[in-house]
């Protein structure tokens, strides 16, 4: 049986730098030796440096940085932006996007440039995404969905519901989804007990997915 490694210094521990290296270590294929190999420092270091008891010199964070491929700030804790691109964190700055995010928006955007030179292609085939994601999210349905989720997850972790006495029928909840209302909260209104908040909630976000679903097509039919 393995000793577990005890731990002198709990707070340098989870202090950025350390929690984001265990965490690159952590992905398929890393290796400490790996990392201490291109670093050109002994294993040691490397136990040290992720469990916080030491940390790296500033040549050793760029060679850090270098091998995964991210950012010294993201290392640092200063940015949660782990692309050591310019123009990707610049864009996280203004937008709040994740890196990730940019990325993918970015590899639409190039994929949308290559494509629309390809004769093969009619024009109806080429649609441009981001224009279509530039109009959901000007679209005030959009901003209900958001709205929604962000208030179905308030209410999972901060209200405590009371247990009702007694049970709701299949055809109370039926009424209680046919007469939503966003301003009506069915423990108001008594429709449904309390166990059934979530889900009645649930099906009032499905049903502003519907309608921006429909607006959208709609948008998309006058792109036509």
């Amino acid at each position: 049986m393995g000793r577990t490694k005890k731990i002198t210094n709990v707070k340098k521990y989870y202090d950025p730098f350390p929690k984001r290296l265990r965490e690159l270590l952590d992905r398929p294929g890393e290796t400490q030796g790996k990392l201490a190999d291109f670093i050109n420092v002994n294993r040691q270091s490397i136990g040290q440096w992720k469990d916080g008891t030491t940390s790296p010199d500033i040549n050793a964070l760029d060679k850090i940085a270098e091998y995964y491929n991210v950012s010294a700030d993201y290392l640092l804790g200063r940015s949660d932006v782990a692309s050591p691109n310019v123009t990707i964190q610049a864009i996280h700055e203004k937008t709040g996007l994740s890196d990730k995010a940019i990325e993918e928006l970015m590899r639409s955007k190039s994929a949308h440039e290559i494509i629309s030179k390809d004769e093969r292609y009619p024009s109806f085939v080429i649609m441009d995404n981001l224009n279509l994601l530039s109009k959901l999210i000007c679209m005030p349905e959009f901003y209900n969905i958001m709205s929604s989720i962000d208030e179905l997850k308030r209410d999972i972790h901060e209200i405590a519901l009371p247990e009702s006495k007694t049970k709701t029928t299949p055809a109370e909840l039926k009424k209680a989804m046919n007469v939503y209302d966003y301003n009506q909260k069915p423990l108001e209104t008594k429709l449904i007990e309390a166990k059934d908040w979530f889900k009645y909630r649930r099906y009032g976000i499905n049903e502003e997915f519907n309608k921006l679903v429909e607006s959208l097509l709609k948008k998309v039919e006058e792109l036509d």
